[in-house]
This record gives structure tokens, C-alpha cells and sequence, in this order.
């Protein structure tokens, strides 16, 4: 039983890695790097970061607080917990990893479908672990 708890939560933990990396790199290679945003709160990250200089990570979190503390009330903790953690390791991929990379400066529809590929990816390996 604890060998299998233990194997869960390394499971869930690798297909964060994997999931913030993806969301990171759609957001901050392609998206930032064809100087587009999608919609949603990494949509205005990015606008602050176009128009203020914001870190996208840091700023989609903040944005993120009062959705979490709306979470406390109408979510499971364990669902919460894994969604806070997602989180973090999106910001780390977004503030850490791809903060200095050049973006994508190719055409700008083929930014849009990459991104579109690499944040539906994951967001597909995010829910796949969430429930």
C-alpha cells in the first residue's frame, strides 16, 4: 500500500515536470516569441510582460491566488494540492528555464498551431494526473 502511494505521487510529480515544461515552452517560445497571447490568465501575463516587463510566471501565479482560495471552498484538498503544485512548476519552467530563450520568429500561424500542440499536450498530461 505505501509502495503504491509512493509510486502515485513520483508519477504524478514526473508528468508535472513534463506538463510545465510543455505549457512553458508554448507559452514563452511560441506564443511570447510571435508576439501573440492567448487567451485565459497566461494571455494577460503575457500582456503585462509585453507592456510592463512582468515575469509571465510570476504574474499568471498571482493571477492564479484568487482562483486557488475560490478552490478551497468548492474543490477537494488533493485535487487543490496537485493544481498548486502544477502551478509552481509552470512558473519555475516559465521564470527559470525560458526567461532568457529567444522565442520563436518564424511565421506566425505556425507559432500559433505549435503552441496550440504544446499547451494542449499539457494540459492533457496535467488533467490525465489530476483526478
Amino acid at each position: 500500500m505505501m509502495k503504491e502511494k509512493a509510486q502515485t505521487l513520483v508519477t504524478d510529480q514526473l508528468y508535472n515536470l513534463v506538463a510545465g515544461f510543455l505549457y512553458a515552452l508554448s507559452i514563452c517560445y511560441f506564443a511570447k516569441g510571435a508576439d501573440f497571447a492567448p487567451g485565459g490568465l497566461s494571455g494577460l501575463a503575457l500582456l503585462g510582460n509585453y507592456l510592463w516587463g512582468f515575469p509571465i510566471g510570476i504574474t499568471t501565479l498571482v493571477l492564479n491566488v484568487p482562483l486557488v482560495l475560490l478552490g478551497f471552498r468548492f474543490v477537494r484538498r488533493a485535487f487543490l494540492g496537485k493544481t498548486v503544485i502544477s502551478m509552481l512548476c509552470c512558473t519555475f519552467f516559465q521564470d527559470v528555464v525560458f526567461a532568457d530563450q529567444p522565442g520563436y520568429g518564424g511565421y506566425p500561424l505556425l507559432a500559433a498551431l505549435f503552441a496550440g500542440i504544446t499547451w494542449g499536450g499539457a494540459l492533457a498530461l496535467l488533467y490525465m494526473r489530476a483526478l
